[in-house]
């Protein structure tokens, strides 16, 4: 069977896509079949060989046909991230908060419960983020009691959703739920305390 002349400058030229169809098609049992007789074939041809530098050259065929005959690892498959449903019932609850929180995020604070406050701002939208859809266009319309009553409000519309772990679906999400319900009383219990020393204010439920 005639086959046709090998030619080494088109091989040259086709550089790098050539050569990756042939690595391709010397992982079949064919291929590494016809790359065993090129070896063998070369290798009686270096035998006959009698100069320092044409047996150099030969060696580094033979590692090149060495390493085009091992086996290749396969990359493995890259897992894709499942994507939580978003908007599921209850998770409304997270993205009102954060709306009634920013509508009283102007209110006096002192330093440490600006601090306290943006804790909870934080984590609170984060969670947001991982549950509702986000247009850019949400805004609270409800009233605005005042700092106190608000931070109360919000502590009440977000308890229900305690151990809701279809909403909150993994142990990161409840752990940073939990966090802002506990940093919450502790905003209230600390702004009552303060404003206590100057007036007296009505309890809240969720703060004590």
């Amino acid at each position: 069977m005639n086959r046709p002349q090998r030619n080494f400058n088109a091989d040259i030229m086709n550089g790098q896509a050539g050569n990756q169809q042939q690595v391709s098609y010397l992982q079949t049992e064919e291929g590494m079949q016809k790359l065993k007789q090129a070896y063998e074939i070369l290798t009686d041809i270096s035998n006959r060989v009698t100069t320092k530098k044409e047996k150099g050259q030969f060696n580094q065929i033979f590692n090149v046909i060495k390493a085009l005959a091992k086996p290749k690892k396969q990359p493995k498959p890259q897992k894709q991230k499942q994507t939580a449903p978003l908007d599921l019932p209850g998770s409304e609850n997270l993205k009102k908060a954060a709306l009634m929180m920013h509508a009283v995020s102007n209110a006096p604070m002192d330093d440490k419960a600006k601090k306290i406050f943006k804790t909870i701002m934080d984590s609170l939208i984060s969670l947001v983020k991982k549950t509702c859809t986000i247009t850019g266009t949400e805004s609270y319309s409800g009233p605005v009691d005042g700092l106190l009553p608000m931070m109360n409000n919000i502590g009440n519309l977000l308890t229900p959703l305690n151990g809701n772990t279809t909403v909150l679906h993994n142990e990161k999400m409840q752990r940073c739920f939990l966090h802002i319900l506990h940093t919450i009383k502790a905003f209230i219990n600390y702004h009552t305390k303060k404003e206590k020393k100057a007036d007296s204010v009505p309890n809240f439920g969720f703060g004590v």
